[in-house]
């Protein structure tokens, strides 16, 4: 706990579903911070898609 409280995992981790605080001072657990991932096969179909919609534009003069 960022607040230095101690507890056991599971305990803490059922307490934290219920609210957001710690069990002994209340303080305030930030919110969990989001992660994105792309896998290797996403990348590679999103950089192919990429190069086939440059292959279908057609140039402009400006």
């Amino acid at each position: 706990m960022p607040c230095g409280h101690v507890f056991h995992g599971n305990c803490i981790e059922m307490w934290l579903k219920m609210k957001p605080t710690c069990p002994m001072c209340r303080f305030h657990m930030p919110p969990p911070k989001l992660r994105f991932t792309i896998t290797r096969d996403q990348l590679s179909w999103k950089c192919e898609t990429d190069f086939q919609n440059l292959m279908h534009v057609t140039p402009t003069r400006g």
